[in-house]
């Protein structure tokens, strides 16, 4: 979970650099919108990642919780 959440902050890191990029002109606009949308969805799926591990591991604690009763 701990490297899923560094990943997502520095997909969020290059994001901005990106949106800086565009801002001062070193990288055309539709390229950089493009890069900007994949980045989005690169987030989103980390984000998806995280939620479905995390459930998993919610899951897993319940059921050794049941077990061991």
């Amino acid at each position: 979970m701990r490297f899923l959440r560094m990943a997502k902050g520095s997909c969020g890191e290059l994001r901005t650099q990106r949106y800086i990029g565009n801002r001062i002109g070193s990288i055309q606009p539709a390229h950089g919108k493009r890069l900007i949308a994949e980045a989005w969805q690169l987030s989103r799926m980390l984000h998806g990642l995280i939620e479905s591990v995390s459930r998993a591991d919610a899951d897993a604690g319940s059921r050794h919780l049941y077990l061991a009763s």
